[in-house]
């Protein structure tokens, strides 16, 4: 096949036929021997739970330990990165030809990145996340339930959740993208990486490359969907008062799968991006309900000088790492786990970012995935965190109560304490 079609047709060079021809030779190999590995794991997780849980802790421990400094290195290089690509001469390319344009609106576009990548997270940490640091700030650096926890607090949410996350998802889109919409090359992640492998990319060391892409993909959905079903349950348990059984977690899995697999089959132009202008739009409309009703002048204030504190604080927060074993455990328990998930979603989310820019030119992507998404969700986690924060503070809401018992708990804590009555 001489010539592919993505937006404009692009002449492929030889390089870009083996890929195109290898694709699908791949993509059976490494379908059949995911799925294997995927089944080995469950089958044995499921004979021996308590040994796979130890073996698993172990495992966590020692790269903790050892090269746990790199979830924090990446993801800071990552952001470098991006910025540096966006103000270079490099801005100004396309991911598609110079005459490509965007196929979804701005509004459209900004939706589904939002809403259709870390839309869970708003709802499971947006509350729990601030008034855990509150109330045990990260490194000690401030005195637990004071207004400096409160900043410190966000600070560290804001780390967790900003920049680094969105930049790590932004640096395999661009490279997807790149590849795919430019060089009418598979979206495949080892395909993206010719120019280091080389023809190695066509063997095993290619296949390899997929196989780790499709495994981390799974446990950082499997790590999402657990957390959306606790969630979910825990919602059903404190409105109307069903018991968030295992039974009960299942059945809302089997319903998030049912709807994610409907709108996926509707495709992106459908399905996903009207689920999405519909989530972002409650979001929003949600959000700004909390913050007019709630404590608007303690949570405006507390926005300027948090965000102020973090771009003042930003590579040291960036490259703080543990020196006691008290700090090696918040960091494995916060800031390494955030990273890692982050990192195991980024080939999967880089993909879909890829699919949805196409047009768009990589100062136009940098903005829209990494600057808009952090301001976002630094607004909705001082909203949703200053405003637990205050009410425990003025009124002891019992709040952090709540989010020292179950984390699940913090975000309808927030709600029945603070704006039932």
């Amino acid at each position: 096949m001489s010539q592919i079609r993505s937006g404009p047709e692009v002449l492929l060079d030889r390089n870009d036929q083996n890929d195109s021809s290898s694709g699908s030779r791949k993509l059976s190999t490494v379908f059949l021997v995911s799925v294997g590995l995927v089944i080995v794991f469950v089958v044995v997780t499921a004979l021996s739970p308590a040994a796979i849980g130890e073996a698993m802790g172990g495992a966590m421990n020692a790269v903790a330990g050892t090269i746990g400094w790199s979830y924090l290195v990446v993801p800071l290089l990552c952001v470098f990165l991006m910025a540096w690509l966006a103000i270079s001469r490099f801005g100004k390319l396309r991911l598609g030809s110079q005459e490509c344009r965007p196929e979804y609106s701005t509004f459209s576009w900004l939706a589904m990145i939002l809403a259709a990548v870390m839309g869970i997270g708003l709802v499971s940490y947006g509350v729990a996340e601030p008034m855990s640091h509150f109330l045990a700030p990260p490194h000690g650096l401030a005195e637990p339930e004071t207004m400096d926890a409160a900043i410190r607090a966000l600070e560290f949410a804001y780390l967790d959740w900003g920049m680094h996350a969105w930049a790590v998802f932004g640096i395999f889109g661009l490279a997807i993208g790149y590849s795919t919409h430019r060089k009418g090359r598979p979206a495949l992640v080892s395909v993206m990486l010719r120019p280091v492998l080389g023809k190695a990319v066509d063997g095993w060391p290619g296949k390899l490359v997929d196989i780790l892409t499709i495994l981390a993909t799974l446990f950082g959905t499997t790590t999402s969907l657990g957390l959306g079903a606790a969630q979910i349950s825990q919602g059903l348990n404190t409105v109307i008062g069903i018991e968030p059984t295992l039974a009960i977690q299942i059945m809302v899995i089997a319903v998030v799968t049912l709807l994610f697999t409907g709108s996926a089959l509707t495709g992106v132009s459908r399905g996903i991006r009207y689920i999405s202008q519909i989530t972002l739009t409650l979001a929003t409309l949600f959000g700004l309900f909390i913050f007019l009703l709630g404590p608007t002048g303690f949570i405006s204030n507390l926005f300027v000088r948090s965000v102020g504190q973090y771009s003042s604080d930003f590579l040291m927060i960036s490259l703080m790492t543990p020196l006691t074993s008290a700090d090696m455990e918040w960091m494995q328990w916060w800031t390494y786990f955030m990273m890692a998930w982050w990192l195991s979603w980024s080939a999967f989310v880089g993909i879909f970012l890829a699919k949805i820019s196409r047009g768009r030119t990589v100062r136009q992507f940098v903005a829209g995935v990494m600057l808009v998404p952090s301001f976002f969700f630094f607004a909705w986690f001082t909203i949703m965190g200053g405003s637990a924060m205050h009410l425990d503070m003025e009124k002891q809401a019992g709040i952090g109560q709540a989010t020292q018992e179950d984390l699940n708990s913090a975000f309808f804590a927030l709600k029945w304490s603070g704006f039932s009555s």
